[in-house]
């Protein structure tokens, strides 16, 4: 049996070359498929990282695990479901955790009068709550703050209100309570949208006034960064840094 030259294990940095570039080659497709989230790439590249002879990969996300981040949002606003309860409010005001922050609905009943833009006291008291846990909450990068006007399907009667459609009624209601919000958070206003949706989002069918009554209500839906990423401010064009708050 003849001895093995010193040559003879060429072949394994070739087969390493190859083994290589056929991974690169399939991340690259899986990175360019619609639809991919970023959690399940990065799942994918580190069973990898472990085996250094074929690819070294170092993440620069952070780590973010979903139940715990929901778990922390959640105790971040338990202060305010308190007072809500202890206010009896619960029937007009909702708290919903959504995947990219929190969804606070507040019913008409608590916020104005009817054919109305103008806040009751009660919902004044309320967005000062709610503004403080928006300004307390550091645990993530603020995104945005939209706040959304919805109305039932009653055509408006021109002498009942100021306001020609619902379109101009949601919209009213929207504006007042992001002008109260920026007057009494100290949040940048760069963080705030305000939208209206008339009577085209209701929550259950206008087929009664119990029904009626739970599409008229006001939206905050506060946002946060996904991934530590910026958003941008649309009037200056500037990115916006993490969540700062004005003395």
């Amino acid at each position: 049996m003849g001895k093995s030259t010193d040559s003879s294990g060429n072949w394994l940095m070739t087969y390493a070359d190859f083994i290589t570039l056929m991974l690169i080659f399939f991340v690259m497709l899986y990175t360019l498929t619609p639809g991919v989230q970023k959690d399940k790439f990065e799942a994918i590249v580190g069973v990898f990282q472990k085996n250094r002879g074929v690819l070294e990969y170092r993440s620069v996300a952070k780590e973010r695990n979903p139940v715990s981040a929901d778990i922390e949002r959640a105790k971040s606003w338990e202060e305010l479901q308190q007072y809500i309860d202890d206010q009896g409010l619960s029937e007009q005001v909702q708290l919903d955790l959504m995947q990219d922050g929190i969804r606070i609905t507040l019913g008409e009943a608590v916020t104005f009068d009817t054919y109305s833009a103008e806040l009751k006291k009660a919902a004044k008291e309320l967005l000062v709550k709610v503004g403080d846990n928006i300004r307390d909450y550091t645990a993530e990068d603020l995104k945005l703050i939209e706040i959304g006007g919805h109305t039932d399907n009653k055509p408006i009667r021109s002498n009942a209100t100021r306001y020609r459609s619902n379109w101009e009624l949601g919209s009213a209601r929207a504006t007042t309570v992001l002008n109260y919000l920026v007057d009494n958070i100290n949040v940048s206003p760069h963080y705030f949208k305000a939208s209206t949706y008339g009577e085209y989002r209701p929550r259950v069918p206008n087929d009664s006034e119990t029904a009626r009554r739970k599409n008229r209500r006001v939206e905050i839906h506060v946002k946060y960064q996904q991934d530590g990423q910026a958003d941008f401010d649309p009037l200056s064009g500037q990115k916006i840094k993490s969540m700062k708050y004005e003395n």
